[in-house]
């Protein structure tokens, strides 16, 4: 009789026990197909090794000045992820950073008002956008080959405006919005964070995002369906372009100087942290939180190695390695894809 009671209750305990391994696996399976969860693993072990090397890592203040700087990869990432989904490219985002540094720097030396000097500098980043969108879209040149001159037109721009020369002593009032703080936590911080929602809005929430996701998964579905395909592509390089200007305000504002080579090479490290967040270098995939990651990788690698008194140079092999493997990674993601 006990024998047949035990069975009993198995019997009824299965279903229990099944449920149960069910709900683990899906959970398993929902953390492991979370397309930032490697991120967020890539971060922690590299954080663990840096501070097992040299425990100042840790420390509060060298934190806040990896996400400071941080910060505004991540502003020029967000409009660098928008146009890559929708099956963009724009390497001319460290051009528009610069030229939107000197070209407020120049209208806040020459008395103009503070709000008028950020919108001079704003448009900078738009016109170059406006330039590449028009080229790209109506035009029908590659975006590479595009967004490849308008870098070195823009940079050459700023170089004439300039003279060559570095552009400094801005009113206060312009300096205190990036170097000021909100309850210990830097402007740059939390402006690249309200600037990082608002991109993952408009992406994730809107039908202009929707549309870009179209655009970038099947770019001739997304015609037949009805999209106006040029309009949307046109717009991604305004964004993309007048993210790289704000960056490139935001950080005159900190350093209180504008440099004419600021910005160069910086397209490396937006596309960089951009691709390493999981979006793919052929459209239809990404988001703004996996770029905000890849953002906070790049810096801890580049502020770790300077921690643990590495050659400099390793950081480039190091952030090349990533990237590749990044790439890798996206290639057999969207083969298996393809397959099921």
């Amino acid at each position: 009789g006990q024998t047949m009671n035990q069975a009993i209750l198995e019997a009824q305990d299965q279903p229990v026990q099944r449920a149960k391994r069910s709900a683990t696996r899906h959970f398993l399976k929902k953390v492991v197909g979370f397309n930032e969860a490697g991120l967020v693993f890539a971060i922690l072990v590299f954080a663990v090794l840096i501070s097992l090397q040299n425990s100042a890592f840790l420390n509060q203040q060298n934190l806040i000045n990896v996400a400071r700087v941080a910060a505004f990869t991540f502003i020029i990432g967000s409009g660098l992820t928008i146009c890559l989904v929708g099956g963009g490219l724009d390497l001319s985002v460290g051009s528009s950073y610069g030229a939107a540094g000197i070209l407020g720097a120049l209208a806040l030396v020459n008395d103009y008002p503070v709000v008028i000097a950020i919108l001079i500098g704003l448009g900078a980043g738009i016109v170059v956008g406006i330039v590449n969108g028009i080229i790209v879209t109506y035009f029908r040149i590659p975006p590479l080959i595009v967004t490849l001159g308008m870098m070195y037109v823009a940079r050459g721009v700023v170089m004439v405006v300039s003279q060559g020369d570095p552009i400094y002593r801005f009113p206060a009032a312009f300096n205190e919005i990036g170097r000021g703080d909100i309850l210990g936590v830097p402007n740059p911080i939390i402006i690249a964070l309200i600037y990082g929602f608002l991109c993952h809005f408009l992406l994730d929430y809107t039908q202009y995002g929707y549309s870009v996701r179209a655009i970038g998964g099947n770019e001739q579905a997304a015609r037949v369906s009805g999209i106006n395909v040029k309009r949307v592509k046109f717009w991604l390089y305004v964004i993309s372009g007048f993210s790289a200007g704000f960056a490139g305000l935001l950080m005159t504002s900190r350093l209180g100087s504008s440099h004419p080579n600021s910005g160069v090479g910086l397209e490396m490290q937006a596309m960089s942290a951009v691709i390493i967040g999981g979006t793919s270098m052929f459209g239809g995939t990404g988001t703004i939180r996996g770029t905000l990651l890849g953002a906070l990788l790049i810096n801890m690698i580049t502020n770790g190695i300077v921690l643990m008194g590495v050659n400099l140079h390793w950081q480039n092999i190091v952030v090349g390695s990533v990237i590749v493997a990044a790439v890798g990674i996206d290639q057999l993601r969207r083969k298996r894809l393809w397959r099921s």
